[in-house]
């Protein structure tokens, strides 16, 4: 029972230490606004499609895809820092009716 327990206390601290990594590695995938959007249309070819206030309106996201098929998801803070939430490929937009349920 030792054994189990000291082994999901191992794994318990190496998933802490990663996602500290991971954190920290966000962090610095942060910009000026003018820098990341930049970044996005030129390095991507990604353009906005879609963009919102967060509830406390301290922040904007946005949706930002290319025609290929990547696409970024950025947060713009107060003081104009963006930083990358979470990127991908495959984006397939989906052209929603008046009635369609959601």
């Amino acid at each position: 029972m030792k054994t189990i327990a000291n082994s999901l206390m191992g794994l318990l601290a190496i998933a802490v230490v990663s996602l500290s990594a991971a954190s920290a590695e966000a962090q610095m995938m942060c910009d000026l606004r003018e820098n990341a959007i930049t970044q996005l249309e030129t390095k991507f070819d990604e353009h906005v499609i879609g963009r919102g206030l967060t509830r406390d309106g301290r922040a904007m996201v946005e949706i930002f895809v290319s025609d290929a098929g990547s696409w970024s998801v950025v947060v713009t803070d107060t003081h104009g820092r963006t930083c990358l939430m979470a990127a991908g490929e495959d984006w397939s937009a989906i052209q929603m009716l008046v009635g369609d349920p959601v």
